[in-house]
């Protein structure tokens, strides 16, 4: 009987683990982004710069990171 019950409670933990480690990813996934995102290029009055880019429905949202560095 005391067996069974330690065994129940180190399957509780473990359970309480992994849902911990769980929220942890989710939450860094909500952190970054969920969908999928690509670094481009683009080059403006001939300088190039970097680019996150990613789809919103139909449209298409480009964020400026910086400029690209030799």
């Amino acid at each position: 009987m005391e067996n069974e019950m330690n065994l129940r409670h180190l399957f509780e933990y473990q359970i309480r683990l992994y849902e911990y480690e769980l929220k942890k990813v989710e939450d860094e996934l909500d952190e970054i982004g969920r969908d999928r995102r690509s670094i481009i290029v683009k080059k403006i009055k001939g300088i190039p710069y970097y680019y996150l880019q990613h789809r919103d429905g139909n449209k298409i949202i480009s964020k400026e990171i910086g400029k690209v560095y030799p």
